[in-house]
């Protein structure tokens, strides 16, 4: 359509390096939900404080989770996934099978034995 104007994609005066530093919706719920979660235990937590804390709106919590509980699955997952994401040590790496097996090991204590707001959640 000619003449409609497009919408920026930056707000006027924000530098559009900081615009992409700022965490998305999603991951400020996802934050807020397992801080929460950690500090007050999931019954005790309301969505309304969640979004508060996340300062989005209650509703998109909705939009993002069906119910509180997809949300819990969701931190529990995140939490997962980024201690996975560490780098585990490659297996055949030092040619000897007993040492490939004791670096695993001690390398899956050490992520296990990592603080964890997750792990908190009751």
């Amino acid at each position: 359509m000619a003449g409609k104007p497009r919408a920026s994609s930056t707000l006027a005066g924000v530098d559009d390096a900081a615009a992409v530093d700022e965490p998305s919706a999603r991951e400020r719920i996802l934050a807020a939900a397992e801080a929460l979660f950690a500090e007050r235990g999931f019954d005790r937590t309301s969505t309304a404080s969640i979004a508060t804390a996340a300062g989005v709106p209650h509703g998109l919590i909705f939009y993002y989770y069906k119910t509180k509980m997809e949300l819990l699955l969701a931190v529990v997952r995140d939490e997962e996934v980024e201690a996975l994401d560490m780098t585990l040590p490659p297996l055949g790496a030092t040619g000897d099978f007993r040492q490939d097996v004791l670096n695993l090991w001690t390398h899956l204590t050490d992520l296990l034995l990592r603080p964890s707001a997750v792990r908190r959640c009751r």
